[in-house]
């Protein structure tokens, strides 16, 4: 017995068994509730239970929710979208109202569009949109649009409404009629620009900030709204500059502006146009318009003009003392202040500001306002216009003053026709077309004040010359030396080509200019010697004799490998500080003379190398 409950012997074989108790046994199945027993190995089954049952219940209910907001969201963007058609259906009457003065209608349309858009925002920053938001990538999207309906909401509310209630007295048709220009309307309009113009400009920034839709429609969304809202920030930009000086330049207060207005001819081109063959004076009081008679000044040689040592060099010395010379230049600025000067010479009078326009510029305006009839019995419109003054009439009356009297009779009836239409035109429209003949340099204003002058510039109307090597600017122009009217044939084109980058930070762009004679010898076989010209200098009679041309290189920047096909001669030279070349050309009918160049930009340029030309006679 003492052997079988003796304590076990540390040297037992490796196939011993320990002998233990029944009560130890019992004890050792019995459930234990110590930790690591058996009862919390069931409560871990247990809470893994549970668990996996709430994480099934949760995405249940995300399940559920997903398919509700889903399906609101749908809802919801159904509603957009309807709102956003309602808003689109009031922007013609909108426009309407606006150029009729129609208050009420004006009134209710703008109460109308800030309702609907009050709707589009209030949707897009509902339940449904916001938990879409969160959805990876695509809720960059959501958010795109959510700002979409903030910017309805901030132009409707904070500029659309209050332009609107400060101009409904304002009719724009009004503006602009029966030789009158409304001061006081122009005065409310500069205010109200003035008020809205940070609204419309902060609104363009935070469209311009959003990120590339990943989804096609809203892409697009994002893209038709932006590219119109940026426009008309730019828009706003340019009229902010000059806007709340046009009451004191249309005579506000009871004084008195005069304004020289030049008829440049491009069937004889100078470098910012044309000939300048008709001079009249615009007198303003008030916004009330009056013309004088137009005067020519063909020949006149009875003055001294004050041109610098350096445009006798590149322009002859004839430019001093002809006004018919006095363009030769490409810079507005200081032809401008050269016409002033001719003025005051022949006439006695100081001019506010000088105005140089071209039959093309005419012809868009009468697109808008409608035609006019001519002593002939023609109609001259936004189809002919240009036809009619640059070529026809030299055709058919070859007698000098018979002319002289024929343009005179159709400018008197196109500048009457464009002085009462032009209220009752789309004002979009005429913007768009002003702006478009200004950047062709179809119509180029110079002011005496610097302010204005200033102001005009930012109009991009100036005509000036850019100084600015950050925005390259290439300038190609040409003079006429035929002695006739051959140049509306001209065909004046300028391709800037591939650009490379340079290790000093410049850049190289590959230029072809070419210059082309379209008229045909049968044509000419019969053309007045008025329009054949007998300048010494041509080879043959249908040449176009081009003296000079200038290839000027933007600021901080050189022109170099220049070559020419024909007879074209060119040099280097510097003028107002740009490296330029300068040459003259005969171009034989049906010929085209082609000037390949290299035209490297100055370090630290940010915009692609832009164009400024002569505008020819015809757009090709």
């Amino acid at each position: 017995m003492a052997r079988h409950f003796s304590k076990p012997d540390d040297k037992q074989g490796p196939g011993y068994r320990p002998v233990i108790s029944r009560s130890d046994y019992e004890a050792s199945h019995r459930p234990s509730y110590a930790p690591g027993g058996y009862h919390q190995q069931r409560l871990r089954r247990r809470k893994r239970h549970h668990i996996g049952r709430t994480i099934g219940i949760i995405v249940l209910v995300l399940i559920v929710l997903v398919g509700v907001e889903g399906f609101a969201l749908y809802r919801s963007a159904k509603t957009v979208k309807s709102s956003a058609q309602t808003v689109l259906g009031q922007v013609s009457l909108l426009k309407e109202s606006l150029k009729s003065g129609d208050a009420d209608t004006l009134r209710s349309t703008v109460e109308d569009i800030t309702s609907e858009t009050s709707v589009i925002d209030a949707e897009v920053h509902g339940p449904a949109w916001v938990v879409a938001s969160y959805v990876p990538v695509y809720g960059e999207d959501v958010k795109s649009i959510q700002v979409l309906g903030d910017v309805s909401a901030n132009l409707t509310q904070n500029a659309l409404t209050p332009f609107s209630r400060a101009t409904e007295n304002v009719q724009l048709s009004s503006l602009f009629a029966n030789g009158q220009v409304d001061v006081d309307a122009i005065q409310t309009l500069s205010d109200s620009i003035s008020s809205v113009a940070p609204v419309v400009h902060s609104s363009a920034d935070a469209l311009d900030a959003l990120p590339k839709g990943h989804i096609t429609q809203v892409a697009e969304t994002i893209a038709k709204v932006k590219a119109p809202l940026s426009s008309a920030s730019e828009t706003l930009d340019k009229f902010e500059a000059v806007i709340p000086y046009l009451p004191q330049m249309l005579g506000s207060d009871g004084q008195t502006r005069n304004y020289l207005l030049v008829a440049q001819n491009n069937a004889e081109i100078r470098a910012t146009g044309g000939f300048p063959g008709s001079w009249m004076l615009v007198s303003i009081t008030n916004g009330s318009i009056s013309l004088s008679d137009a005067q020519t000044l063909q020949g006149k040689r009875d003055y001294t003009f004050s041109i610098t040592d350096e445009e006798k060099n590149f322009f002859g010395s004839d430019m001093g003392v002809s006004p018919a010379n006095l363009n030769c230049t490409p810079d507005f600025t200081r032809v401008g202040t050269l016409f002033a000067e001719v003025w005051q010479d022949y006439m006695g009078q100081d001019v506010d500001g000088v105005i140089a326009v071209d039959p093309v510029f005419l012809q868009d305006l009468l697109a808008l306002t409608g035609g006019v009839t001519a002593p002939d019995g023609v109609t001259v419109d936004g189809t002919n216009a240009a036809k009619v003054l640059l070529s026809d009439t030299y055709w058919k009356y070859l007698d000098g003053d018979t002319q002289d009297a024929y343009f005179a009779a159709v400018a008197s009836e196109v500048a009457q026709k464009i002085m009462d239409g032009l209220g009752g035109v789309d004002m979009s429209s005429l913007v768009q077309t002003v702006q478009q003949d200004a950047s062709e340099r179809r119509v180029q204003v110079w002011m005496s004040d610097q302010d204005e002058e200033q102001a005009i510039q930012s109009m991009k109307m100036g005509g000036e010359l850019s100084s600015d090597s950050t925005q390259p600017v290439l300038g190609v122009y040409v003079n006429d030396n035929t002695w006739g009217k051959m140049c509306w044939y001209l065909k004046l084109s300028t391709n800037i080509g591939s650009a490379t980058t340079n290790s000093d930070g410049t850049t190289t762009y590959s230029v072809t200019t070419s210059v082309t004679n379209t008229a045909t010898d049968d044509e000419l076989a019969s053309a007045p010697e008025y329009v054949i010209g007998n300048s010494p200098a041509k080879r043959d009679d249908g040449d176009i004799y081009l003296s000079p041309v200038l290839l000027m290189a933007p600021a901080g920047g050189k022109i170099s490998d220049v070559s020419v096909s024909g007879t074209a001669t060119m040099g280097e030279g510097t003028l107002y500080g740009f490296d330029t070349w300068s040459g003259s050309v005969n171009i034989e009918p049906q010929e085209t003379v082609t000037y390949t160049y290299k035209v490297t930009t100055a370090a630290g340029a940010t915009t692609s190398l832009a164009l400024d030309t002569t505008p020819t006679g015809q757009r090709f």
